[in-house]
Protein backbone atom coordinates (compact mmCIF):
# COMPACT_ATOMS: atom_id res chain seq x y z
CA UNK A 1 0.00 0.00 0.00
CA UNK A 2 2.58 2.54 1.00
CA UNK A 3 4.49 2.13 -2.62
CA UNK A 4 1.62 2.64 -3.90
CA UNK A 5 0.24 5.68 -2.52
CA UNK A 6 3.75 7.03 -2.88
CA UNK A 7 2.56 7.35 -6.45
CA UNK A 8 -0.27 9.91 -5.72
CA UNK A 9 -0.23 13.18 -5.26
CA UNK A 10 -2.22 13.77 -2.31
CA UNK A 11 0.23 11.49 -0.33
CA UNK A 12 2.17 14.29 1.22
CA UNK A 13 5.55 14.45 2.53
CA UNK A 14 3.55 14.76 5.72
CA UNK A 15 1.37 11.20 5.03
CA UNK A 16 4.38 9.56 4.60
CA UNK A 17 6.45 10.68 7.19
CA UNK A 18 3.57 9.54 9.61
CA UNK A 19 2.86 5.98 7.59
CA UNK A 20 6.89 5.40 8.25
CA UNK A 21 6.75 6.64 11.83
CA UNK A 22 3.51 4.21 12.42
CA UNK A 23 5.29 1.37 10.66
CA UNK A 24 7.95 1.63 13.14
CA UNK A 25 6.37 1.71 16.10
CA UNK A 26 3.93 -0.79 15.41
CA UNK A 27 6.62 -3.17 14.47
CA UNK A 28 8.89 -1.82 17.26
CA UNK A 29 5.82 -3.12 19.48
CA UNK A 30 5.77 -6.44 17.87
CA UNK A 31 9.24 -7.00 18.56
CA UNK A 32 8.59 -6.42 22.39
CA UNK A 33 4.94 -7.32 23.45
CA UNK A 34 3.80 -10.64 21.76
CA UNK A 35 2.26 -14.11 22.66
CA UNK A 36 4.96 -16.82 23.49
CA UNK A 37 3.22 -19.19 21.20
CA UNK A 38 -0.17 -19.55 19.60
CA UNK A 39 -2.15 -17.99 16.08
CA UNK A 40 -1.17 -14.77 17.94
CA UNK A 41 2.13 -15.41 17.66
CA UNK A 42 2.28 -16.24 14.06
CA UNK A 43 0.56 -12.95 12.87
CA UNK A 44 2.93 -10.79 15.04
CA UNK A 45 6.03 -12.42 13.34
CA UNK A 46 4.72 -12.34 10.04
CA UNK A 47 3.84 -8.41 10.32
CA UNK A 48 7.53 -7.88 12.24
CA UNK A 49 9.14 -10.35 9.49
CA UNK A 50 7.27 -7.77 7.05
CA UNK A 51 8.48 -4.52 8.19
CA UNK A 52 12.08 -5.80 7.65
CA UNK A 53 11.33 -6.89 4.18
CA UNK A 54 9.32 -4.01 3.06
CA UNK A 55 11.48 -1.48 4.61
CA UNK A 56 15.58 -3.36 4.54
CA UNK A 57 17.12 0.86 4.90
CA UNK A 58 15.63 1.06 8.23
CA UNK A 59 18.72 0.17 10.82
CA UNK A 60 16.09 -2.46 12.85
CA UNK A 61 15.09 -4.04 9.69
CA UNK A 62 17.86 -6.39 9.83
CA UNK A 63 16.94 -7.64 13.47
CA UNK A 64 13.45 -7.59 13.04
CA UNK A 65 13.69 -10.25 10.48
CA UNK A 66 15.86 -12.18 12.43
CA UNK A 67 14.10 -11.87 15.53
CA UNK A 68 10.82 -12.89 13.76
CA UNK A 69 12.89 -16.10 12.13
CA UNK A 70 14.25 -17.05 15.51
CA UNK A 71 10.98 -16.96 17.21
CA UNK A 72 8.97 -18.64 14.33
CA UNK A 73 11.36 -21.33 14.95
CA UNK A 74 11.02 -21.76 18.32
CA UNK A 75 7.34 -21.67 18.35
CA UNK A 76 7.35 -24.38 15.99
CA UNK A 77 8.93 -26.55 18.45
CA UNK A 78 6.74 -24.97 21.85
CA UNK A 79 3.84 -24.52 20.03
CA UNK A 80 3.01 -27.84 17.94
CA UNK A 81 2.33 -31.13 19.36
CA UNK A 82 4.35 -34.18 17.58
CA UNK A 83 1.74 -35.01 15.58
CA UNK A 84 1.90 -31.68 14.12
CA UNK A 85 -1.16 -30.04 15.69
CA UNK A 86 -1.30 -26.73 17.71
CA UNK A 87 -1.52 -26.35 21.11
CA UNK A 88 -4.17 -24.83 20.23
CA UNK A 89 -6.03 -27.74 18.97
CA UNK A 90 -8.19 -26.29 16.53
CA UNK A 91 -8.39 -27.08 12.93
CA UNK A 92 -9.53 -23.62 12.22
CA UNK A 93 -6.63 -22.19 14.17
CA UNK A 94 -3.99 -24.56 12.90
CA UNK A 95 -4.47 -23.24 9.59
CA UNK A 96 -2.73 -19.91 11.13
CA UNK A 97 0.74 -21.35 10.99
CA UNK A 98 0.75 -20.21 7.67
CA UNK A 99 1.33 -17.20 8.36
CA UNK A 100 4.70 -19.25 9.16
CA UNK A 101 5.19 -20.42 4.97
CA UNK A 102 4.54 -16.34 3.88
CA UNK A 103 7.15 -15.52 5.90
CA UNK A 104 9.29 -18.12 3.73
CA UNK A 105 7.59 -17.27 0.55
CA UNK A 106 8.80 -13.12 1.28
CA UNK A 107 12.24 -14.26 1.87
CA UNK A 108 12.29 -15.95 -1.06
CA UNK A 109 10.60 -12.72 -2.96
CA UNK A 110 13.59 -10.59 -1.23
CA UNK A 111 16.47 -12.79 -2.44
CA UNK A 112 16.68 -14.54 1.06
CA UNK A 113 15.81 -17.62 0.42
CA UNK A 114 19.00 -19.26 1.37
CA UNK A 115 19.22 -17.79 4.68
CA UNK A 116 19.40 -21.09 6.91
CA UNK A 117 17.23 -19.98 9.25
CA UNK A 118 14.13 -19.47 5.72
CA UNK A 119 15.00 -22.80 4.95
CA UNK A 120 14.47 -24.24 8.11
CA UNK A 121 11.20 -21.95 8.42
CA UNK A 122 10.10 -24.29 5.44
CA UNK A 123 11.11 -27.62 6.28
CA UNK A 124 9.67 -27.54 10.07
CA UNK A 125 6.93 -26.51 8.39
CA UNK A 126 5.91 -29.33 6.48
CA UNK A 127 4.78 -31.53 9.56
CA UNK A 128 1.94 -29.48 9.91
CA UNK A 129 0.36 -30.27 7.39
CA UNK A 130 0.35 -33.70 8.43
CA UNK A 131 -3.20 -32.87 10.70
CA UNK A 132 -5.11 -32.66 7.88
CA UNK A 133 -4.25 -35.87 6.48
CA UNK A 134 -5.02 -37.29 9.98
CA UNK A 135 -7.96 -35.69 10.53
CA UNK A 136 -9.54 -35.65 7.31
CA UNK A 137 -13.56 -36.43 7.23
CA UNK A 138 -14.93 -38.07 3.44
CA UNK A 139 -15.75 -34.53 2.56
CA UNK A 140 -12.55 -33.88 2.45
CA UNK A 141 -12.72 -31.07 5.39
CA UNK A 142 -11.11 -31.45 8.52
CA UNK A 143 -13.72 -31.33 11.80
CA UNK A 144 -15.04 -27.87 13.21
CA UNK A 145 -14.99 -27.79 16.29
CA UNK A 146 -14.10 -24.94 18.75
CA UNK A 147 -14.31 -21.46 17.12
CA UNK A 148 -12.42 -22.37 14.05
CA UNK A 149 -13.58 -22.01 10.58
CA UNK A 150 -13.96 -24.55 7.95
CA UNK A 151 -10.89 -25.79 6.79
CA UNK A 152 -11.09 -27.48 2.93
CA UNK A 153 -8.14 -30.13 2.83
CA UNK A 154 -7.53 -30.16 -0.79
CA UNK A 155 -7.39 -26.24 -0.79
CA UNK A 156 -4.56 -26.87 1.84
CA UNK A 157 -2.69 -29.45 0.61
CA UNK A 158 -2.64 -28.20 -2.98
CA UNK A 159 0.07 -25.43 -1.56
CA UNK A 160 1.49 -28.11 0.39
CA UNK A 161 2.12 -30.34 -2.93
CA UNK A 162 3.64 -27.07 -4.39
CA UNK A 163 6.00 -27.23 -1.59
CA UNK A 164 6.74 -30.64 -0.34
CA UNK A 165 6.41 -32.81 -3.75
CA UNK A 166 7.75 -35.86 -2.20
CA UNK A 167 4.58 -36.49 -0.16
CA UNK A 168 2.38 -38.98 -2.04
CA UNK A 169 -0.18 -38.65 1.21
CA UNK A 170 -0.60 -34.42 0.48
CA UNK A 171 -1.06 -35.02 -3.40
CA UNK A 172 -3.64 -38.01 -3.16
CA UNK A 173 -6.28 -35.48 -0.75
CA UNK A 174 -5.11 -32.49 -3.00
CA UNK A 175 -6.22 -34.39 -6.30
CA UNK A 176 -9.17 -36.17 -4.74
CA UNK A 177 -7.40 -39.74 -4.85
CA UNK A 178 -6.35 -38.94 -8.96
CA UNK A 179 -2.43 -38.75 -8.02
CA UNK A 180 -0.20 -39.49 -5.36
CA UNK A 181 -0.90 -42.54 -2.62
CA UNK A 182 -3.89 -42.87 0.13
Amino acid sequence: AFFHFLRSPNFTDEDIILYLRSTIEQTRLLREKHRVTGNWLTFAMIGLYTSGVIFPELKEASDWREYALRTALADLERGYLPDGMGVELSPGYHNLFYNYLRMHDLALYSDRGDDPSVQALAKQCERLFEPYVALCAPDRTLPKYQDGALVNVPERLGDAVQRYPHRADFKWLASGGAEGAA
